[in-house]
């Protein structure tokens, strides 16, 4: 590409409900969109020629703009991991290098953190859970090892919350099956195994409950 490859530009003007974002109108009466951020960046000006190459750098940054605010529209719903995030560009054809790029942007200003997703999650929803069901489902979301573990750290604290979700679950199963007592602690301890709950808690619970016995599950 030379110079002569260059485009003049004529213009540039306000983009209507998007602030931050200003129209290049080129003398030939082609336009684009661009952050206004890196049409600064790009040193470009009114009357000036802009390069191709350059062109191609607002072009890109552009889209990694557009994929960010998809990105902020689908985390208004509620919080999202990183995989998550990017799952839903790809459907709307993000390109995955755009979309990639976009979201490590968004770790950077703190507005993806599958850390404190990950932490959010398991105090929301650990109190019907037990952590074998946490580590799963927030495997599946995309949540490294790492973070899920630290999420889920052994203490006084974690195990008060998964008794709790233990005694939850059980209280529902109870309710439900109430009318069919015969084989009711079998029933319920296995139904609180198949939850992910440890055998020494379900054990505990089934005392709790007044049925005894002191055998593990099969």
């Amino acid at each position: 590409m030379t110079l002569s490859d260059a485009r003049i530009v004529d213009r540039i003007e306000e983009v209507a409900g998007r602030a931050n974002w200003v129209r290049v109108v080129f003398a030939d009466g082609d336009a684009m969109e661009v952050p206004l951020g890196a049409w600064v960046d790009a040193g470009a000006r009114v009357g000036g020629a802009l390069h191709p190459s350059v062109e191609v750098v607002l072009a890109r940054a552009a889209a990694v703009e557009r994929a960010k605010d998809a990105a902020r529209a689908y985390l208004r719903a509620r919080p999202r991991t990183r995989a998550q995030v990017l799952a839903h560009l790809a459907r709307r054809r993000v390109d995955e290098a755009v979309a990639r790029e976009a979201v490590e942007a968004l770790e950077e200003a703190g507005v993806l953190d599958d850390a404190a997703y990950a932490q959010l999650y398991t105090e929301t929803q650990g109190q019907r859970m037990s952590r074998r069901e946490l580590t799963w489902r927030l495997r599946r979301s995309g949540v490294a090892r790492a973070d899920v573990d630290a999420a889920l750290a052994d203490g006084p604290e974690g195990r008060a919350r998964e008794r709790a979700a233990a005694l939850r679950v059980a209280r529902a199963y109870m309710r439900k099956h109430a009318s069919k007592p015969e084989g009711l602690r079998e029933r319920l301890g296995a139904h609180l195994q198949r939850k992910g709950f440890p055998v020494p808690l379900i054990l505990e619970i089934l005392r709790e409950f007044d049925l005894g016995g002191d055998e593990p599950f099969s």
